[in-house]
This record gives C-alpha cells, structure tokens and sequence, in this order.
C-alpha cells in the first residue's frame, strides 16, 4: 500500500510538471538566452508576495545536464550572493522546481541559471516586496518626436523615494512594455526612464493609485552624439543579449563588451570610448579604446580570480567625440563566479601531463638502471683484468730484476768469453789461410806434370787396349 502511495505522489507530481510545462509553453516564454527557454517568472522582475514560492520552470536543449542556479541578492545596488542550488535537467531539457520558499527578505534578486559543460546561461529579476500588498501594471510607450515608435528602447521603473530599480524591461517592435509594480493600498509614485541608441534618456513620474494598468508615454528626441551596448562576449560566445545589464560570467576569462558610437546617425569614427570597472572593494580601472569606421568597438578586460567567491562588479561605459560628451544610459552589472570546471580540467590536464613525464621518467630510469648494470658489468670485467695485468707486472718485474742481478752478469761473462775465443779462432783463421794460401802455390806447380803423367797413362791404356784385341782375334 505504501509503494502505491509513492506511485501516486510521482504520478501527481509528474502531471503536474507536464501541465506547468504545457501551460507554460503556451504561454510563450519572455525570458530566453543560450537556448533556455524560461516560463515561469514568467517575465523579468516578476514580483512575488513575501513567504510565497518562487517556482522555477524552463525548457533548454542540454538534456540530463548539471546547471547551477546562482541567487543574489541586491544590497544597496549591488547584488551579493544569497544562493547557490545544482540541480540536473530531465532527458528533454527541461526543468521545473522551487528555487525560494519561505521567508526570504524582500528586495531585488538576480537569479542566474548556468550550464558550465555548454558554456550556456540566463539571467532575470524577480522582486519580493512585503505582505499585503497588489500588483499594478504600467503599460510603457516609448516613441520618437514623429511618434514613431522607438523598439528596442530600455525602460527602467524606479522608486520615487530611494531611487532604487524595481523593475526593467525592452520595448518591443510597437514601442511598448508592460510591466508590473508593486502597489500597497495607497498611492505610490514610480519613476519611469526610457533609453535609445541615438535619442535622449527622458523620465517621468506615474502615480500609482490602485491594482489596475497605467498608461505612460515618453517622448524620446534625437541626439547627435550617442553610445550603446551591442553585446557582452566570453569564450567567443554571446552571454548576454544588447542593452541586458545584467550579465553573468566566469572568473579568470576575457571578458568584451562591444559598444557602438553614432553621431547624427552615422558611426563617430575616431571617438573615444572610457570603460569604468568598479569592484566589490570600491576600486575602479578604467579602459579605453578608439572606435573603427563601422562606430564599432571592443573593450576587454579579464575578472580577476577569487576561489569560492562570487566577485560582483559594475561597469559604466562614457564617450567623447569632437568636444561632444556621452555616456551608456544604464550600468552593467556583473557578476563573476569562479569556474570551477576550467580549474577542474586545468588540473587533469596538469595531472595528465605529469602521468605523461612520470612515465617518461620512469623509462628512462630503467634505461639507466639498464646502463649502469652494464657499466658495473664491464668495470667489474676490467676490474678484473686491471688484477691480471697487475699480476703479469709483478711477474715480469720479478723477471726484469733476475735478468738484471744474475742473467745479464751471466751473459755478459760469456759474451767476454765468446770474444776471446773469437779472436783465437781469428788468429787460426788467418794461420788456416796463410797454409791456404800455400797449398794453392803448390797445387799450382804439380799441375802440370799431374796432366803429362795423366796423358801418358791414358796412351799406355789405349795401347794395351789394342794389344789385348789384336790377342783375341789371334786366338779366334
């Protein structure tokens, strides 16, 4: 019985997402940037009663994703940080679920949705005001002195009293606005301002004197020397549409904001533009740049990093073109909150990077244990020969100083010995050629008569010879 119940809980839950989403969708969405179609608030500076629920609904095309709702609040103009909620969008996209409840203080929130993997985000207001208390519309027409209408126009309401914003909005293609205005059962007087590139900022006050709708027209004449916003820029994206003045951005990144200059409708080449950053501590840096000949120009500067804050700065722009002065007609406020994910993915490319030179250390390491075991091998080896060749010279001085104490003196008693005897055999030498020499001379005369003796034995022969054939043929 109790899994029905939870069965039934979900189901309940889901139909009413679906038909929260569905009604939504047919009322269209006011609220879009970076693919986030927002229906409920379901328009900027959407004012809620104090303790009631603020109810956040979108489509977007980043299905199954982490986003960060960021929540701040405005203290004194400036927004300071009162919430941060992760959440996941469902498999198409969407989203729809409670981002305040309770008894939250009442003022201006900025309420800033961000999907860090697609670098996609949406900023609007929302506006707690005290219990008690109706809702009036002021319905804002904004024209030329043609009464033309002027699209694109920038209304701001603000308090009479504190001068405080409560809400904003843009004119669309007919010139007008509708926007909601708290009204507390007595009359309250709100300040109307309208602002165009290429007009004059006029105001006017409205009383409020009950819940119905107020008409307010403003008359906006042409100046000859005007600055607007054309976009804010970071990563090479769009994060925030022109004439928004409230920009979320990441910390640590380039940050440019493209501004345009016209004089009597023609770009103001060669003005020059001044943008004022003011940061959380009150400092200011300003920066500055000379507009190109379409009245175009980039200022970029970078957020400083501040781990686990949210820095909150804002930005004046104001320009200066042949003695002609002028200046941006809002502030653009910024908030800047650290990007976790860079650091993240900073850090495993780092991570990845050392995993990369260990492994290299690690092979070189063993190639060099490698090479030092073969070093030891081979001094061991010479090491070893280095004894062997020790050994071989305490031999051989060993021999040198046997030769030099018995062998040489040896040798050199023999070799005394060889040369008398030498020289005895030389003196018989020359006895033996002396008696030589003799004997030649004596062979020299026998010769002669050894050669007679020799032929007259030869005829003897010869003769004998004969007589011994001429007895044997006798015989016969």
């Amino acid at each position: 019985m109790k899994v029905n119940r939870i069965g039934i809980i979900m189901a309940l839950v889901a139909m009413s997402f679906i038909f929260t989403s569905f009604t939504g969708l047919l009322a269209g969405a006011t609220i879009t940037g970076d693919g986030f179609m927002i229906y409920s608030p379901s328009q900027n500076n959407q004012v809620y009663q104090y303790g009631q629920t603020v109810n956040l609904v979108f489509t977007s095309p980043y299905k199954n994703s982490e986003f960060t709702i960021t929540i701040d609040h405005y203290e004194n103009g400036i927004p300071k940080l009162y919430n941060s909620i992760g959440e996941i969008t469902n498999s198409t996209g969407g989203f729809s679920g409670a981002i305040l409840s309770g008894d939250n203080p009442t003022g201006t929130y900025l309420v800033i949705v961000n999907d860090a993997q697609y670098s996609a985000s949406v900023a609007f207001n929302i506006t707690i005001v005290p219990p008690h208390y109706q809702v009036a519309t002021l319905l804002v027409t904004v024209e030329n002195e043609a009464n033309e209408p002027i699209s694109g126009a920038a209304v701001e309401v603000l308090n009479s009293t504190t001068n405080a914003l409560v809400t904003s909005g843009t004119t669309t293609s007919s010139g007008t606005v509708s926007l909601t205005v708290p009204y507390f059962g007595v009359p309250v007087t709100y300040i109307v301002k309208a602002s165009a590139s290429g007009y004059v900022t006029e105001n006017t006050t409205v009383e409020v004197t009950s819940n119905g709708t107020f008409p307010v027209t403003l008359v906006l004449p042409t100046t000859g020397f005007s600055l607007s916003e054309e976009g804010v820029f970071q990563n090479g994206q769009s994060i925030a549409p022109p004439t928004d003045n409230f920009v979320n951005v990441y910390q640590g990144i380039p940050l440019t904001i493209e501004y345009k200059a016209v004089n009597n409708g023609m770009p103001a080449s060669g003005a020059e533009i001044t943008e004022m950053v003011t940061f959380p501590n009150g400092s200011t840096v300003d920066y500055t740049a000379t507009v190109g000949s379409t009245g175009l120009v980039n200022i970029t500067f970078t957020p400083p990093i501040s781990p686990n804050t949210t820095l909150n700065m804002i930005i004046k722009a104001s320009a200066t073109y042949n003695s002609m002065n002028t200046s941006l007609p809002y502030s653009i406020y910024v908030t800047a909150t650290f990007n976790y994910y860079k650091t993240i993915s900073q850090i495993e490319s780092e991570i990845s990077s050392l995993e990369s030179t260990t492994s290299y250390l690690n092979k070189s390491i063993m190639s060099l244990n490698s090479t030092v075991s073969s070093l030891e091998s081979k001094i061991t080896s010479l090491s070893n020969e280095l004894s062997s060749l020790n050994k071989t010279l305490i031999s051989l001085n060993n021999t040198v100083t046997n030769i030099n104490s018995t062998t040489i003196p040896n040798l050199e008693a023999k070799i005394s010995s060889l040369s008398s005897q030498i020289s005895s055999l030389k003196s018989e030498l020359s006895s033996v050629n002396s008696t030589v020499s003799s004997v030649k001379s004596s062979v020299s005369s026998a010769t002669t008569l050894i050669y007679a003796a020799l032929i007259a034995g030869i005829i003897g022969l010869i003769i004998a010879i004969v007589a011994i054939v001429l007895v044997l043929r006798k015989i016969k």
